[in-house]
């Protein structure tokens, strides 16, 4: 932080994308292992290099796990309806 306070740099701003950059890196990676997104039935392997994942199938993965599409497509179409039917029996 004190990098980014330091008005005399001017590469104050760059410095702090790179970390923060850095640091979504390192979460991802934390919580998107390799071998577990691999092991997915909706991994397609993206990034067209074998072995390396991309940031949106991390990203994917540490949303839905190894769920497939379709069940979470209608999770949440039945969590809309739900909803729905929660606020007509609200208003009522």
């Amino acid at each position: 932080m004190d990098n980014l306070l330091d008005k005399g740099n001017k590469l104050r701003f760059n410095n702090f994308a790179y970390g923060i950059r850095e640091l979504s890196r390192h979460i991802l990676h934390n919580l998107s292992p390799d071998k577990e997104v691999i092991n997915c039935v909706w991994y397609k392997n993206d990034s067209k290099k074998p072995g390396q994942l991309t940031r949106a199938e991390r990203v994917k993965y540490a949303i839905q796990k190894g769920l497939p599409d379709k069940f979470v497509e209608t999770f949440y179409e039945t969590e809309d309806l739900f909803l729905e039917v929660f606020l007509v029996i609200r208003c009522c």
